[in-house]
């Protein structure tokens, strides 16, 4: 997940001379918790280039990072347990500290719910409609989500593009708080598959307060050892008036033709 991190306020404060306490950020950010945290935060300042970033969480250094041309810096830590954490932010110029940033984590269990858990069970050589939901838990909106799906065989989604083999990619629109989104999708085994359950990558990007996120979610699918045969379809009611006239209409033709065998038979023995 890309973690909004309260470096974003040096745009608000000159950066000249190191400061005498911590900038505080009152407003909590919130993580899923025991995911990994990962992400790009990027500041539009000119004087971010010049900029070294050192992070902590609950006062354990996880990354130092330097940003790059554009002013973005490159974070990932380790997932995090359920509940509250501490993010501390030192920031350096030139080799001197100027500012340093706390703010409080909160890391969720169960933020973003992919369901059902697994999607489904299918058949080698079987292709099958599903429906994904999910659900944010979040007591916050998250606007512009979008999903990139990566599966061990072909799938397709509805309003979704293929990116690459056996990845489809689709912006689903905003999620509200305590909202769900519903992806239809079609999944397509072939037929000498390898049976046993397989994972799904879900990878969602997601907006909140003019900052993007992303969190991979993991659902599977359960591949049966039994292949798909498909069925016969019913027949049609135009095949059943013809099946049931059939034979009436061979046993007439059956008879005239009989009728014209022996007039001709009769024909020959009066001419001899």
């Amino acid at each position: 997940m890309r973690l909004p991190v309260a470096i974003m306020l040096l745009l608000l404060i000159p950066i000249l001379q190191p400061l005498a306490a911590p900038i505080k950020i009152d407003v909590p950010i919130y993580v899923p918790a025991e995911l990994p945290v990962s992400g790009i935060v990027c500041l539009t300042s000119p004087i971010a280039r010049n900029l070294t970033a050192k992070l902590y969480v609950d006062g354990s250094f996880f990354q130092e990072g330097v940003a790059d041309e554009m002013g973005c810096y490159k974070v990932m830590i380790k997932p995090l347990s359920p509940g509250a954490h501490k993010l501390h932010a030192e920031i350096f110029k030139d080799g001197d500290k100027v500012a340093e940033i706390e703010a409080n984590v909160i890391a969720i269990r169960g933020m973003i719910i992919v369901k059902p858990q697994p999607l489904t069970e299918i058949m080698r050589g079987e292709t099958k409609n599903v429906t994904l939901t999910i659900e944010n838990r979040a007591p916050l909106n998250l606007s512009n989500v979008a999903i990139e799906i990566e599966a061990p065989f072909s799938i397709f989604g509805e309003r979704m593009m293929r990116v690459r083999n056996f990845v489809i990619y689709g912006k689903i629109g905003d999620l509200p708080m305590n909202g769900s989104k519903d992806l239809k999708l079609i999944l397509a085994v072939p037929v000498d598959f390898r049976p046993g359950s397989h994972d799904l990558k879900i990878n969602m990007t997601y907006e909140v307060a003019s900052s993007r996120y992303s969190i991979l979610l993991k659902n599977s699918v359960v591949v049966l050892n039994e292949t798909y045969v498909k069925p016969t379809p019913p027949p049609s009611g135009i095949e059943d008036v013809l099946r049931q006239t059939a034979i009436p209409i061979i046993a007439i033709i059956v008879i005239i033709v009989a009728a014209i065998l022996l007039y001709i038979w009769m024909k020959g023995r009066g001419k001899a």
